[in-house]
């Protein structure tokens, strides 16, 4: 793939040969947009043999360390080192879809659009469903819009803030009685405007207690979801241990716009009877 008959019997990994390869051959504009192509050539390829109606995108970035001086290499503060900070684009199945290699300085979002905005379009060709999931570096509202003006579904984790606090007080206190064993896991869904936000949106928090911890686990994310629900609710499960593979719920609150919703790791149990809830629950569960 990297050379001629002659030179691959030689060898492809000899340090020669793949400086030839990244200082002539992608030097050229064609070869580097060709290899690009070959990389998603081979994924549609096996996502047309699936037959993958639907598509959830994995967007992040990295730390991809260097030592020496490194062209555009910088030293980033996060990882607290001198590196490169490239952004990945993957599918369900793990597989890359698209990768680009910024300075190790910039922001983890730099560069979102024109690494994922293309896949989606591609995507929407097919045509597939597309669902795009990411942690607080991308909770930018360019990209909530973007993904909204597409139709695309999304589920981006929030910053705390004291506004949102605010909105869960209630369920930062663990209830009366003898903690058990399993985790106390509360959901509430309820709507959200930031003050650089142009309108309401959806947002999700999850409110854990633990046994032996003093304060809660508290998240947030924001989501745009097809499914009808009611303005505000909340949910509580209690959830067993991973390694027992327990699940117990604990009695659903009443109310037609009662549900339970999931985010993150955990797995929780659905403790709602609520369809929509449980479509929401699987459609963002990584």
């Amino acid at each position: 793939m990297l050379a001629s008959r002659a030179r691959r019997e030689t060898s492809v990994a000899l340090t020669s040969t793949l400086h030839w390869f990244e200082t002539e051959v992608l030097t050229e504009e064609r070869n580097f947009q060709g290899l690009v192509r070959l990389n998603t050539d081979w994924v549609q390829h096996e996502a047309t043999r699936r037959r993958t109606r639907r598509v959830i995108l994995d967007i992040d970035s990295s730390e991809s360390p260097v030592y020496g001086a490194q062209e555009q290499s910088a030293y980033n503060g996060h990882f607290e080192s001198v590196c490169y900070h490239p952004l990945f684009v993957f599918n369900q199945d793990g597989d890359c879809l698209a990768a680009t290699l910024p300075p190790g300085n910039v922001p983890s979002a730099k560069g979102w659009e024109e690494t994922l905005l293309p896949i989606i379009d591609r995507l929407h060709a097919q045509p597939q469903t597309v669902v795009v999931r990411a942690d607080a570096a991308f909770a930018l509202p360019a990209i909530y819009e973007a993904l909204e003006r597409r139709g695309v579904g999304y589920a981006i984790r929030l910053p705390a803030n004291d506004v949102l606090a605010r909105a869960i007080d209630d369920l930062l206190t663990r209830p009366r009685g003898r903690p058990g064993y399993a985790p106390l896991v509360r959901y509430r869904s309820f709507q959200y405007q930031a003050a650089s936000w142009d309108r309401p949106r959806r947002v999700i928090a999850k409110v854990e207690h633990h046994l032996g911890e003093l304060f809660p686990r508290v998240g947030f994310i924001v989501t745009r979801s097809r499914e009808r629900t009611g303005p505000s609710s909340t949910s509580t499960t209690s959830v067993g241990p991973r390694s027992s593979g327990s699940r117990r719920a604990r009695p659903p609150p009443t109310g037609p716009g009662s549900r339970a919703i999931g985010f993150g790791p955990t797995r929780s149990a659905c403790c709602s009877g609520s369809y929509a809830a449980r479509s929401l629950w699987r459609q963002f569960e990584k």
